[in-house]
């Protein structure tokens, strides 16, 4: 059976909450908060949860919902150097990853093959912040 683990975006702090730390963090939940932009928000929109995928990378580092992959590179394969992002598709209820580049690849969804992808980063920290508010 996988794990069951979470990570967290803090909207407000714009940080990452790890799963020991989110139950924690999430205490005052019956508590409003100001963000900085100056409106009152209930604290169930403050933070987005990410569920682990039950996967780890070929560096052996946990791939989580929202997670960036890199494709390996191998010779032949019209992927190397691609880069992807796991999300959760509904109609199939399995995580799956999307081509960041859906011009050249499409926006087809693949199996996650961990021993060909490694985690470079996650969609939250690593886009400018007007497209993550938008998220």
């Amino acid at each position: 059976m996988r794990e069951i683990k979470f990570r967290a975006w803090d909207k407000f702090e714009e940080k990452m909450i790890y799963y020991h730390s989110i139950w924690e963090h999430s205490r005052p939940m019956h508590k409003a908060i100001i963000g900085p932009d100056g409106v009152l928000h209930n604290f169930y929109n403050a933070i987005i949860l990410m569920q682990y995928t039950g996967l780890k990378d070929k560096n052996g580092k946990e791939i989580y919902k929202g997670d960036i992959l890199g494709r390996i590179r191998r010779d032949g394969d019209s992927l190397s150097g691609a880069t992807f992002t796991v999300g959760w598709v509904d109609c199939t209820a399995r995580f799956a990853i999307i081509a960041t580049d859906t011009k050249k690849y499409g926006n087809g969804e693949w199996t996650i093959d961990p021993d060909l992808f490694e985690v470079i980063g996650n969609i939250y920290e690593n886009l400018i912040p007007e497209k993550r508010r938008m998220k």
